[in-house]
């Protein structure tokens, strides 16, 4: 794909991005039900991951992932960021760079986009997200008919891996990131840097990260087959948030 296709297509998944409401633009209801859904989810991955957390090998890119992409954390002053340098970005970074950062920001959007929809799926079951079970989440899942995206979802999540993998590996990519931490910050860009210096660094740490990419995306997809296949227990019991 050209260059210049590229930075049209991240300039595009930050319009999607923007596009979903935040929380303060929806109902009351319905930005409570996200929050607390948001926050379950955070508690089911740490819980999922935390023994794939204990090998130091993976430790960074563990936190990397759940925190920096899973996270409900405000990502607009992130966003705000990277359009503004985007044009400088298309005319150093390599195309390698520009993809993976093209896919991790798709991910986000189809993940936003989905947080959005669940929450809402869950307030009109009559769902209190506050004291959310599995078998909630589950019939929700189910109920929301986005089957299909969450797939979708699952294989992005397994590019966006191998793409940053296979950048972590370009000459003087992390060089670059270290000497640019104070121009970025004199420019208030440092939250745009220290992401995508804790992404970079976490994943150079694993040298290859094909076996913990594989141990996610195994896990992800034994779920979504367990919810797909009517189970209203579809976690292993200490995966399950209290």
């Amino acid at each position: 794909m050209a260059r210049q296709t590229w930075q049209t297509r991240v300039a595009q998944m930050l319009d999607r991005i923007e596009a979903v409401p935040h929380a303060q633009e929806l109902a009351p209801d319905h930005a409570q039900s996200l929050h607390h859904l948001r926050l379950w989810q955070l508690e089911r991955l740490r819980r999922t991951y935390k023994d794939i957390e204990r090998v130091p090998r993976y430790r960074l890119a563990t936190l990397f992932f759940v925190n920096e992409l899973y996270a409900p954390k405000d990502r607009t002053v992130r966003y705000r960021s990277l359009r503004r340098i985007l044009p400088m970005m298309n005319r150093v970074l390599p195309d390698r760079a520009l993809e993976a950062l093209s896919i991790a920001l798709e991910l986000q959007a189809l993940s936003d986009e989905l947080d959005v929809a669940l929450a809402r799926t869950l307030l009109d079951q009559g769902v209190d997200a506050q004291h959310l079970t599995q078998a909630d989440y589950a019939r929700a899942y189910r109920a929301g008919e986005r089957m299909e995206d969450r797939h979708y979802q699952l294989k992005l999540l397994k590019l966006c891996g191998e793409e940053l993998d296979r950048v972590v590996r370009l000459p003087l990519v992390m060089f670059a990131l270290s000497i640019s931490r104070q121009p970025a910050k004199l420019g208030g860009l440092l939250d745009l840097h220290e992401f995508l210096e804790a992404g970079c660094k976490s994943f150079g740490a694993m040298r290859g990260a094909d076996e913990f990419l594989h141990l996610i995306v195994e896990r992800e997809r034994d779920v979504l087959a367990n919810i797909e296949a009517g189970s209203d227990a579809p976690l292993k019991a200490e995966w399950a948030p209290a």
